[in-house]
């Protein structure tokens, strides 16, 4: 004898749903948080390249004069940011969609009389260009052909995609570099 089974059609149980958003809430946040450390990672990696490179210009200009120690930093337009050290060839750092910025902070300092690292780009412009020399001792002397007037400046090179900021501070008295990072 055959028995029929019934057969319960009612949907689904308030309890089944719960589990399908939780578990949908998750996805969507895994989802975010990898696309924002992709975006970081872009910042992060051009950052790192470019503290590199200032490092390694100043090395060559301790090693060898300060004449080979110069390092233009060359923004054009949609297409990405460039170093160029001395009179070798251009080293592409940042693509396209990454925005470069440079700036100086002459006006908070702490007790030793350096300027505080700040921590937002409304204070910075724009990079288009820039030139730094350094000397023997390491330390930067000029910025774009021109001697620096105040040492205890603090140069910053930053670097945004989204709200997310990685940023290089160039200390020219000791021609010391850092990384530094931030949301706005």
């Amino acid at each position: 004898m055959l028995r029929k089974y019934q057969c319960n059609n009612n949907g689904i149980t308030l309890i089944e749903m719960l589990i399908v958003i939780a578990v949908s809430a998750v996805l969507v946040g895994i989802t975010g948080l990898s696309l924002s450390m992709i975006n970081g990672a872009n910042t992060s990696k051009s950052a790192t390249s470019l503290k590199s490179l200032i490092d390694k210009s100043r090395t060559v200009s301790m090693a060898r004069g300060a004449a080979t120690g110069s390092i233009t930093v060359v923004q054009f337009g949609s297409d990405g940011t460039y170093v160029q050290i001395g009179s070798n060839a251009r080293e592409k750092i940042a693509g396209g969609g990454i925005d470069a910025y440079v700036g100086q902070n002459a006006g908070t300092t702490n007790a030793e009389g350096y300027s505080i690292p700040i921590e937002s780009t409304a204070s910075l412009t724009p990079l288009s260009s820039i030139e730094l020399e350094f000397n023997t001792a390491g330390m930067v002397t000029k910025v774009n052909g021109a001697d620096i007037a105040d040492p205890s400046l603090i140069y910053y090179f930053a670097f945004k995609k989204g709200n997310r900021v990685n940023a290089v501070i160039l200390y020219p008295v000791t021609g010391k570099t850092e990384n530094l990072a931030w949301f706005e």
